[in-house]
């Protein structure tokens, strides 16, 4: 829009408006034509005739807190205010900004859920959202930028994860996430994103998944029906492991919330296009990132839906194994868990230029620090397979490691005599080397 008044280019600014929806995100157009460029005379011109945006300067926000459903809709049937009204309020003095709002999105800031659901309703437009414009040097209008969220839609998702203390207002909230999602379904806007902070912009659904709210997940799916398995269906399954905190307090986050991100796999799990078996560019899967960190339930839940406990190849690469990420924080209950889901203790990883199995890892061969597991579940181990392991199938000069799981027991059956503690552990912060995995 601003290049075309900068060139008064009418013609560029007739076909910009003239694509579909466009005309009715972009309020204030005169008003910012005159301020930005006032020699666009006939951009000016032109947008004179087309008239000037529907505002709700009736309304104050203290007003949209304390109006009646009813006395809000009397008022659009009386022509008040239009549902697809915008306003404009500047900022502060300091920060030197104005930011212009669409009805709909400032009556679910503000908490009116039932205002907003008499908009929806009414037929006002879901697929837009806020823009804040910037003062640049000396007094200079700078250009539009979304105002986050980006949508309607987002912005009650954001809200509701605010808001999920409160009882009343969440019932409310989730009664119009129904009508407000098959809105935005119908007006082609869903799935569009808003800015998201780390790693990322985020959707609707992704949004939610970050939240780890399953019922918000739960009513976008049902009204979602299918996302593009190409992008979306890969990246959501990993929102629900995204988190900000580090070290131990990551595990402890996820320990605490293991049941509600199995909640929201299995909700995801019934939405078409979506890759529970997807592998991120760190060779993650979600049921190797479950098992980094002893979520037990989503182990169980993901291995339930279907997937796989070994590792998982795509497009040439090789995933982490579940059993080695089990192994690597000393996870026993998840490792039992996939045994008894036929993972292959067999398994090969090369560690320092030698493959080991998941057995000899877990028997203490691999130097990659950490005590070796109980000798109960080694027993299991050992039980489950004692087949020579395969060749590892990878270049360069890896070895593979001789040690057999049978002498590895015996001599730890050995040490444990001899120290009530077991043996001794190296450093626990040491990665002792790096590691990557084969087929």
């Amino acid at each position: 829009m601003d290049g075309c008044f900068e060139r008064d280019d009418l013609k560029a600014l007739q076909q910009v408006l003239a694509l579909d929806g466009v005309s009715k995100r972009y309020p204030f157009l005169l008003r910012c034509a005159v301020a930005r460029n006032p020699g666009s005379v006939k951009c000016v011109a032109f947008l004179m005739e087309r008239g000037t945006t529907p505002t709700w300067c009736e309304l104050s926000d203290r007003t949209l807190e304390t109006l009646t459903t009813t006395q809000f809709t009397e008022m659009i049937k009386h022509g008040i205010f239009r549902v697809d009204s915008w306003r404009s309020t500047a900022g502060s003095s300091r920060d030197k900004f104005e930011i212009f709002d669409p009805l709909i999105e400032k009556v679910i800031e503000v908490g009116r859920h039932d205002l907003a659901q008499v908009l929806v309703e009414a037929g006002a437009p879901v697929d837009l959202g806020g823009w804040l414009r910037r003062m640049e040097g000396f007094g200079q209008l700078g250009g539009l930028r979304c105002n986050p969220p980006g949508t309607p839609l987002l912005m009650l998702v954001k809200d509701l994860y605010r808001d999920a203390d409160e009882e009343k207002k969440r019932e409310t909230g989730l009664s119009l996430l129904r009508s407000l999602a098959r809105a935005s379904k119908a007006a082609g806007c869903f799935d569009w994103e808003g800015p998201g902070g780390a790693p990322g912009p985020v959707t609707a659904l992704s949004a939610a998944c970050r939240n780890r709210d399953v019922q918000v997940v739960r009513i976008l799916v049902q009204e979602g029906g299918r996302v593009e398995g190409g992008g979306e269906g890969l990246r959501l399954p990993f929102g629900v492991f995204e988190c900000s905190l580090e070290g131990e307090e990551t595990r402890r986050f996820f320990a605490a919330n293991d049941a509600k991100c199995a909640a929201v796999l299995e909700q995801l799990s019934l939405l078409e296009g979506v890759d529970l078996t997807a592998v991120r560019r760190d060779g993650h899967t979600p049921l190797s990132l479950a098992c980094s960190f002893g979520m037990e339930k989503n182990v169980e839940k993901l291995l339930q839906l279907g997937v796989s406990p070994m590792k998982v190849k795509r497009q040439g690469r090789t995933s982490k194994s579940p059993m080695f990420e089990a192994l690597r924080g000393r996870y026993e209950s998840v490792v039992s868990l996939l045994i008894r889901w036929k993972a292959d203790p067999n398994e090969v990883m090369v560690v320092r230029e030698t493959a080991y199995t998941v057995l000899q890892v877990a028997l203490g061969a691999c130097p990659l620090g950490g005590k070796p597991i109980s000798k109960s579940l080694a027993i299991v181990l050992l039980r489950c397979s004692l087949s020579p392991p395969p060749a590892p199938a990878c270049h360069g000069t890896v070895s593979l490691c001789q040690a057999s799981p049978l002498s590895l027991n015996s001599v730890r059956g050995e040490r444990e005599g001899k120290s009530e503690h077991g043996p001794p552990t190296p450093d626990e912060n040491s990665d002792g080397g790096s590691e990557h995995e084969e087929d």
